[in-house]
């Protein structure tokens, strides 16, 4: 674990090709908040599968119980309080945000501009 936390730092990500039960969600929490802490990233973001997401948070707050973490639920995002949650994102210091793969569809994207110089794959 300690070997892969540090090429996660030292490389600015990562792949943890480890086997079931061998640590992955305590290395990929503890190699956020040290590159938070690091000054590295400003606000880590893991993003995770609706069946363990829960697992994230909890194995966050675990390892860090004073840390600054954003772990919105299902009612969050629901078209009424997604400005709202954006805001949050935007505006508070987080030591690690943590959303499903369908909550980070959500979040809006600028579109890129097109000209010579940029290239457009929609």
């Amino acid at each position: 674990q300690k070997n892969a936390i540090w090429m996660i730092k030292q490389l600015g990500g990562g792949i943890c090709w480890h086997e079931v039960g061998t640590g992955k969600t305590m290395i990929m929490c503890v190699s956020a908040y040290e590159m938070k802490r690091l000054g590295l990233v400003q606000k880590p973001l893991i993003i995770g599968l609706k069946a363990n997401v829960h697992e994230i948070a909890d194995t966050f707050r675990k390892a860090y119980p004073n840390a600054k973490v954003l772990y919105p639920g299902k009612e969050d995002f629901t078209p009424a309080n997604r400005k709202e949650v954006f805001s949050k994102i935007k505006n508070n210091n987080w030591d690690c945000i943590i959303l499903t793969h369908d909550q980070f569809a959500k979040i809006p994207q600028r579109q890129r501009p097109r000209g010579k110089n940029f290239w457009w794959n929609p």
